[in-house]
């Protein structure tokens, strides 16, 4: 039987491992399996997302390289997401919608600071896909002003 292995680092799921086994062949699969419903759990993710993250362990295993290399601090995630592939994505949807025929969607909701806010979603035909997508466009917070806020 193989003994624990102290770690000395916390692992890529971001849960500290006190200990982390050598797992045998055939138990490979189920330990991965549970490795992903630990994050998912512990991150209070959707029971949706396991394919999600398990296409995402695939593809980035194909680059074992630039996978022990990456690493993003949380405002570094925020920023990129913002300013990189965020303005990509809004960038290319206006794009879109400029020469493709297209409707607006627009769906008040309340966030999670109960404030209102209101999602612009366009509808368009992807020739690059070629299906019909939805994107988000824009979300506008939304405030109330009558009279009584004078």
């Amino acid at each position: 039987m193989d003994v624990p292995q102290p770690a000395t680092e916390t692992d890529v799921t971001g849960m500290s491992a006190v200990f982390r086994h050598k797992v045998p062949m055939c138990d490979r699969v189920p330990n991965a399996e549970a490795m992903v419903l630990g994050v998912m759990a512990e991150h209070t993710l959707p029971m949706t997302m396991a394919p999600v993250l398990i296409d995402l362990a695939k593809a980035l295993a194909q680059d074992k390289t630039s996978l022990h290399r990456l690493s993003m601090h949380p405002t570094t995630a925020s920023y990129k997401m913002t300013h990189g592939l965020g303005k990509s994505i809004t960038d290319r949807t206006v794009e879109l919608m400029k020469t493709c025929p297209f409707s607006l969607n627009i769906d008040e909701s309340t966030s999670n600071s109960h404030k209102w806010v209101l999602a612009v979603l366009p509808a368009f035909y992807n020739p690059d896909m070629k299906e019909v997508v939805v994107n988000h466009l824009k979300s506008i917070e939304v405030i109330k002003v009558d009279s009584a806020s004078f």
